[in-house]
């Protein structure tokens, strides 16, 4: 009888939805990274006014952009392991890209195809 029960706890905890990965260690590891990048004060490196900066932290890859104002850092993870597939910090300031902008970024940071599709709808429009 014992391991009727047993059996059925296993089976019934193996149909259990697992998430989505937000709830996991990962997830919340990968937007503290974003979360400290943004929240740090700014170093001579990270204070230049270059369109696009790129860094390794803690094994992951790091793009920063800047927003539409020029001074606003925009922090965008390249390679996240777990759900979302992006990971932008912050997450409601806009940017845009031009192909040559993309081009650069595949190159040198390699992103994922999510990341690469979030990158490619804020490509600039040719006649703007």
């Amino acid at each position: 009888m014992r391991f009727l029960y047993v059996l059925s706890v296993i089976a019934l905890s193996s149909c259990s939805r697992p998430g989505d990965g937000r709830e996991s260690g990962s997830d919340k590891h990968e937007w503290s990274i974003l979360q400290s990048l943004e929240s740090a004060p700014p170093t001579a490196d990270s204070s230049r006014k270059e369109k696009i900066q790129f860094m390794e932290v803690e094994g992951y890859s790091v793009v920063r952009l800047l927003a539409p104002d020029a001074k606003t850092p925009i922090w965008i993870m390249m390679d996240p392991r777990s759900p979302p597939f992006y990971k932008q910090m912050p997450p409601d300031l806009n940017y845009s890209l031009t192909k040559q902008d993309l081009e650069i970024i595949w190159k040198r940071a390699h992103p994922i195809t999510t990341v690469e599709q979030a990158l490619e709808s804020h490509l600039e429009s040719a006649h703007e």
